[in-house]
């Protein structure tokens, strides 16, 4: 597979973010053109004449101007694929508004679905919006490829900013007695949702814990050596919270995690640097 990136002639501005932009250019080639020019128009049908599939993140309307909308790229190649992304989609009152992750985060509700009972609103930092958007983009390009390979089809998909933060909102959760609720809310100390996956303080640190089944609870419970009397995970309440606390506030991380590790509960240190940490891991 050759992907071939068209930056402007200033390059991508993501590329200030090395981190995230070295992995996300991995075997791609870029080139930059102007296409606010004819000549750099020109340059840029050229490569659609011969690409299968044409990715874009204009605002709506701005790729029939350049003659880069589905219609247009299909008199250059008629089976092409095509993948238009833009922030409130390509229809209605917010259509024509540029987006970014954190403003997408607020408008869906995720900032308060994200703070905890009771708090202000969160502001999660990594741009979860952009990420789910590129990734659904992704799917829906690759479905179109599958579909013109075996139909013949030309394909012409578009994703959201919108329509990934609405996606991420839909926690449904479906109980094995057949009933449906929602998710279960962050706590008001923003550490968890369930004393049993939760993060907890230690001497010198904090730890990351999640105990999904009975046994595996019980078996956190064994290793704090608060003994078996919590009953069942599913009636764990704020009080099994503050009591498991106590038990690994006493610990350091290290010995916290050697117990759990040894007793089979799924358990890891919150890193403070992972990149630094990952390089020496």
């Amino acid at each position: 597979i050759d992907v071939i990136k068209v930056e402007p002639p200033g390059g991508d501005p993501n590329r200030v973010m090395p981190r995230s932009f070295a992995p996300g250019s991995r075997g791609k080639r870029s080139i930059g053109i102007d296409a606010k020019t004819p000549e750099g128009l020109a340059i840029i049908h050229r490569l659609c004449a011969t690409a299968a599939a044409v990715h874009h993140n204009f605002r709506p309307g701005v790729a029939a101007r350049l003659g880069l909308d589905p219609a247009a790229l299909r008199t250059l190649r008629p089976g092409i694929v095509t993948l238009a992304s833009s922030a409130y989609g390509s229809s209605g009152p917010k259509a024509l508004n540029s987006g970014f992750d954190m403003i997408m985060q607020a408008w869906c509700g995720l900032e308060h679905h994200g703070a905890g009972e009771g708090n202000e609103p969160l502001w999660y930092r990594s741009p979860l919006v952009d990420y789910a958007a590129g990734t659904i983009g992704t799917i829906a390009l690759l479905m179109g490829l599958y579909e013109q390979t075996m139909s013949g089809r030309a394909v012409e998909a578009e994703t959201s900013l919108l329509g990934a933060g609405l996606f991420m909102t839909q926690e449904l959760v479906r109980a094995p007695n057949g009933r449906f609720s929602g998710a279960a809310p962050m706590n008001a100390s923003q550490t968890g949702f369930h004393p049993a996956e939760q993060l907890y303080v230690a001497a010198d640190g904090w730890l990351a814990i999640c105990a999904r089944s009975d046994a595996m609870a019980g078996a956190l419970a064994g290793a704090l050596g608060i003994g078996d009397d919590l009953g069942p995970r599913s009636g764990w309440d704020e009080q099994t919270s503050r009591r498991i606390g106590a038990a690994i506030q006493s610990l350091s991380v290290e010995t916290a995690l050697s117990r759990l590790h040894a007793a089979g509960v799924w358990a890891e240190a919150c890193v403070e640097n992972g990149w630094a940490a990952a390089l020496g891991d």
